[in-house]
């Protein structure tokens, strides 16, 4: 959820909350501080919006292509 709402932002130049479990929607526990708050040294690669965006295809991806290996020799009929 976190790399859609990062996707998101990015596209839509508006900040997109993030729906998680753990909090009420639309509640940002860090609020409007910056990463760079909350990280000491660099901003690892992996928290970077480019990154969120190789996560969030990985998870469209991976699943149709693994339904595609399970399903292509299956007798469906």
């Amino acid at each position: 959820m976190e790399a859609y709402s990062v996707v998101a932002s990015g596209l839509i130049d508006q900040q997109v909350p993030t729906l998680t479990l753990q909090f009420p929607i639309g509640v940002n526990v860090f609020g409007d501080a910056p990463l760079e708050d909350f990280v000491v040294g660099e901003v690892p690669f992996y928290l970077s919006e480019w990154f969120s965006a190789v996560v969030l295809l990985a998870w469209i991806i991976v699943p149709v292509f693994l339904g595609y290996l399970r399903f292509r020799t299956a007798d469906l009929g």
